[in-house]
């Protein structure tokens, strides 16, 4: 008996990606649906703030699984693509470009989001935020030797960019709120 359900999974980070292989892995034998709004397959973030800043590892190196492992398992991805619209009410989905789409589950896993800086100016060139795969591309394009870099928040994330940026040759300076 085939089976005609509809798993979709919103967010192609970490939790979004071993979602729909774990779904696959225990026997789910519907239609499992991962839609991203990055253009690039499932993948770890963390190696995103140094090895693949500093270039010691490509981008590709933090996907979780080759490309041709999700079409293996039957697993579509729709990258590069937001859901613009959830209508519990009728188990639908809306995104980009208006088509709607059915599921029977529906799992949102967008993780967090950048908290952008309220301040006049955190819209020019040259400030970035880090999140994703582009994001690490247009800082290590801007880290040069003897680049002066302010990084902002004193995390994990904000002390492997400073740290990333000083094995760069950058003069670092690190703001903490707390």
């Amino acid at each position: 008996m085939a089976d005609d359900r509809t798993f979709v999974i919103i967010g192609g980070g970490q939790s979004g990606g071993w979602t729909a292989k774990t779904l696959r892995g225990e026997g789910f034998a519907g239609r499992i649906l991962l839609i991203a709004d990055e253009p690039h397959i499932p993948h770890e973030r963390p190696p995103l703030s140094k090895e693949v800043l500093l270039g010691d590892q490509s981008p590709e190196s933090t996907y979780l699984w080759p490309a041709s492992s999700y079409d293996e398992s039957s697993i579509e991805l729709r990258l590069g693509v937001q859901a613009t619209r959830i209508s519990p009410a009728e188990h639908t989905i809306e995104i980009d470009g208006g088509e709607t789409i059915p599921y029977n589950r529906l799992m949102i896993a967008t993780g967090a989001r950048v908290r952008r800086l309220p301040v006049t100016g955190a819209e020019l060139a040259g400030i970035h935020y880090l999140r994703s795969i582009r994001d690490t591309e247009a800082i290590r394009a801007d880290l040069a030797a003897d680049s002066r870099v302010l990084v902002v928040g004193g995390g994990w994330i904000g002390l492997e960019v400073a740290s990333a940026a000083i094995r760069l040759d950058g003069r670092v300076t690190v703001v903490e709120a707390l």
